[in-house]
């Protein structure tokens, strides 16, 4: 037997281990353990509690709330929507079609004859903006809301004529001219046009697809009255088709790259009752309002 091992065994029997110190030894680890497991949930309870509270304050709390007039989070949820305040205003003429925003700047049509241009960050605090520039027309813009694409606003009027204006054609409050402007068989004061790549259609008497960079005639539709109450004139398009709907009652497709200048339609089909409403396509349906219904049409 080994000298360590003799030592070892000296030592145990002149001090024995207390009765018991296995059952206790267990114990302690056993309670270590539970609060381990303890720290553990009350850390976890902690962390979600934080990271709740960060999702309703944001990450810099309470004081990182937009005062009024200061500048508003694009997403604009229910947090940021409550401490919302006026930015600014600017003095126009009386609008009814919706503005339009593109590319940091708001656009409106106004029934003074007028297309006016602001910077959509050009105030602040609540205090009156003036506009980058406006553009004059021949005739009141009621329900047409302007539209933007290859560089250009684009906006009817009620002298029947489509006004294409450089977006960027001036500032400090510059008077500008169209670039080109194209003349149609009726009033495009209702009637909103639509721009696609480098196309543009509007529709009044009958749809019109104007080049957009020179505004030239590319074609038409038949000649039949659109609906035109509120915009209603306006196109849509999906897919290479252009939707209009007619006053006969009637919704109409028309090719996008139609190859003649007097374009027929590829696809009618009859509401029964004039149209209260324009087209809109969405996931692959076409939709359209005619007296009490509402329509729906898929590719069967």
């Amino acid at each position: 037997m080994s000298t360590e091992r003799q030592l070892l065994e000296v030592a145990e029997r002149s001090y024995p281990p207390p009765p018991r110190a296995f059952d206790a030894l267990v114990r302690t680890r056993r309670r270590r353990e539970r609060n381990r497991r303890t720290a553990t949930t009350v850390l976890a309870l902690v962390l979600a509690a934080g990271a709740a509270w960060l999702a309703v304050h944001g990450f810099l709390g309470p004081s990182a709330a937009p005062r009024p007039g200061s500048k508003v989070p694009s997403g604009l949820g229910p947090e940021a929507a409550s401490h919302l305040g006026l930015a600014w205003y600017g003095s126009i003429g009386g609008v009814s079609a919706p503005p339009v925003v593109a590319d940091g700047m708001v656009f409106a049509g106004t029934s003074d004859r007028r297309l006016y241009a602001f910077s959509a960050g050009c105030g602040s605090n609540g205090r009156p903006c003036a506009p980058a520039w406006t553009g004059t027309v021949g005739g009141g813009i009621q329900y047409s809301s302007p539209a933007v694409g290859g560089g250009l606003v684009l906006v009817g009027a009620g002298d029947g004529v489509l006004y294409a204006f450089p977006q960027s054609c001036g500032s400090d409050g510059a008077t500008c001219r169209p670039r080109w402007t194209f003349r149609a068989g009726a009033s495009l004061a209702d009637s909103s046009p639509l721009v696609r790549g480098d196309v543009a259609y509007v529709a009044a008497d009958r749809v019109y697809a104007v080049a957009l960079a020179t505004g030239k005639l590319l074609w038409t539709g038949p000649g039949r009255a659109l609906t035109s109450t509120f915009g209603m004139t306006a196109p849509a398009a999906s897919g290479g088709s252009v939707f209009v709907a007619t006053v006969e009652g009637a919704l109409e497709a028309l090719p996008e790259s139609c190859g003649v200048t007097r374009c027929r339609p590829s696809w009618t089909a009859s509401l029964g009752a004039t149209p209260t409403s324009q087209p809109v396509v969405a996931d692959g349906l076409v939709y359209v309002g005619a007296g009490r219904r509402l329509y729906a049409f898929a590719d069967t």
